[in-house]
């Protein structure tokens, strides 16, 4: 016992001294782990299958080389790094069927038995369903060819794979303008109306129909629009006297316009009774000229125009007119008196025209240039010498001296005095 603590003691000193005899050598410094700032993740919550970046910053307080490591908790579903030594690498999420949150960890060690450790935090969602985009009919339509101004109904059907909701939307593609119009552009079965053209041309009528979640389908249809013709607006009445003295001619008219611009024809007939009275001038234009034949009593005429623009069905207007038998003070008498028979007046040409002693000397007496022939023959202008002398088929010079063919140039007057004869050649 007492030698074995005498060889300790030895060993003591020998060690002792002996460190002091190597001159005295500075003990190895301390190491000091590294630091870290982070780490961070970009972003913090992703989908399944999406990726995060991961960053970190890390030093070393006695410049060791650094050496990292990441790891997953849970580790299952396992995701992706890129590079689990690196100091930034990027993550890939694990698919997963709920929501689950993942810590991403990192060790960075300095080699000399330092370490430090950090972690983040990334939440991942179930993926997202894939959206496929809905499918579309061809569209249909009531008419495929319409006139401007005219309505047709379309119809389409659009379906989705997925049960999304879908919504339509309807829009003339083209031309840009002049454009038709939608009742309900948001419906599959909207009504369209052409639009007013100028000229017949095809219209493409575009529908889009979306699901909400980015998809999406398109499908057109053509309509071929016509220059459509609509009739003539045509006035309801025809203008014009509302009663007419035999002989004296009547001017009718009446008011027509055509939207299209198309030339507008006109056709004036005498309908009832049809075979009588005159038509001066032509028959084709918004107005006329009639006067009627010879009558003895009041009688009913009645007329018709037809207008049409050449490619409707013409628009037709009627109207009836009373024509009466002349009265002798309102409508004869002036005709004596008037400029163009001065050469009716007096003896010299067989008829004593007086104005205020023309009547008594007219109605009931014998001609003498016509022998028994009496001047006005009441109801008979066949055998009345006025009538002979005016119209120059006997009784020597024909009246007007001055103008002989005066009465064929107003062939009228001599309907008149005819129809005054004709009813009786009253004095009235």
């Amino acid at each position: 016992m007492r030698l074995s603590l005498s060889l300790s003691l030895l060993a003591w000193l020998f060690l002792g001294f002996g460190g002091l005899a190597c001159g005295g050598d500075d003990p190895l410094p301390s190491n000091k782990p590294p630091t870290l700032t982070g780490p961070t993740a970009q972003p913090t919550a992703v989908s399944s299958g999406s990726p995060v970046s991961l960053t970190l910053e890390a030093s070393d307080p006695d410049g060791d080389v650094l050496t990292y490591a990441w790891t997953q908790v849970p580790a299952s579903p396992a995701g992706t790094f890129t590079n689990i030594s690196a100091p930034a690498p990027s993550w890939t999420a694990p698919v997963v069927s709920t929501s689950q949150r993942f810590t991403l960890k990192v060790s960075v060690s300095d080699g000399r038995g330092g370490s430090e450790q950090g972690s983040v935090d990334v939440d991942v969602a179930p993926p997202v369903p894939q959206n496929t985009p809905p499918t579309l009919s061809t569209p249909t339509a009531t008419a495929t060819t319409v006139d401007e101004q005219q309505a047709l109904t379309l119809a389409v059907s659009g379906s989705d794979v997925d049960g999304d909701p879908l919504t339509y939307s309807w829009e003339q593609a083209a031309p840009a303008t002049p454009r038709g119009t939608f009742d309900n552009a948001a419906s599959t079965s909207p009504v369209w109306t052409a639009p007013d053209v100028t000229s017949s041309g095809t219209y493409t009528l575009r529908v889009t129909v979306t699901d909400g979640r980015g998809g999406s389908a398109q499908a057109t249809i053509d309509i071929a629009v016509q220059k459509g013709n609509r009739p003539p607006v045509v006035a309801a009445t025809i203008s014009g006297p509302t009663t007419l003295v035999a002989g004296v001619t009547g001017t009718f008219s009446i008011t027509a316009s055509d939207a299209d611009g198309d030339p507008l024809t006109y056709s004036w007939t005498q309908t009832a009774p049809a075979s009588s009275g005159t038509w001066v001038g032509a028959r084709t234009g918004s107005s006329a000229q009639w006067y009627s034949p010879v009558v003895a009593t009041q009688t009913s005429f009645t007329f018709s125009v037809s207008v049409t623009d050449g490619a409707s069905t013409p628009v037709v207007r009627t109207v009836t007119l009373p024509v009466s038998v002349p009265r002798y003070s309102a409508n004869v008498q002036g005709i004596w008196t008037s400029v163009p028979c001065t050469g009716c007046h007096g003896s010299n040409g067989g008829l004593n025209l007086a104005s205020g002693s023309s009547y008594s000397n007219l109605v009931n007496v014998t001609a003498n240039a016509c022998g028994p022939t009496r001047r006005v023959a009441p109801g008979d202008p066949g055998n009345s010498a006025l009538i002979r002398k005016l119209e120059g088929t006997t009784c020597g010079s024909r009246m007007p001296r001055n103008n002989p063919t005066y009465f064929d140039q107003q062939p009228g007057l001599l309907v008149l005095i005819r129809s005054w004869i004709l009813a009786g050649a009253a004095n009235d």
